[in-house]
């Protein structure tokens, strides 16, 4: 009965990491397609366009640098793809300090 326990938690925590991974994967695209969005408009205002492109790229590119910011989960920690590898150091921390209190 205690390794059905052990194989029930270990699955539970398999299954939040790879939610996890999901969704700062999906974050890392739209943080991807927003900086591709900025790099067009830059091409649009250094090209000659009509001036309703250029003044709607300028708007686009005011817009983001006024209010755009990363996602931040109860305004703790940004969602990007640097919380997985914090949070994978943070496991492993741990777990190395709990075997070394475990074999000593």
């Amino acid at each position: 009965m205690k390794m059905f326990g052990t194989l029930c938690a270990v699955s539970w925590m398999l299954k939040n990491c790879i939610w996890q991974t999901i969704l700062n994967w999906q974050c890392e695209q739209f943080y991807t397609a927003v900086q591709k969005a900025q790099d067009v408009c830059a091409v649009i205002l250094m090209s000659s366009c009509a001036d309703d492109k250029k003044q709607l790229c300028k708007n686009v590119l005011r817009l983001h640098r006024a209010s755009f910011s990363k996602i931040r989960v109860c305004g703790l920690f940004y969602l990007d793809a640097a919380l997985q590898l914090s949070l994978m150091s943070l496991v492993t921390n741990y777990t190395i300090v709990l075997l070394q209190f475990a074999l000593l």
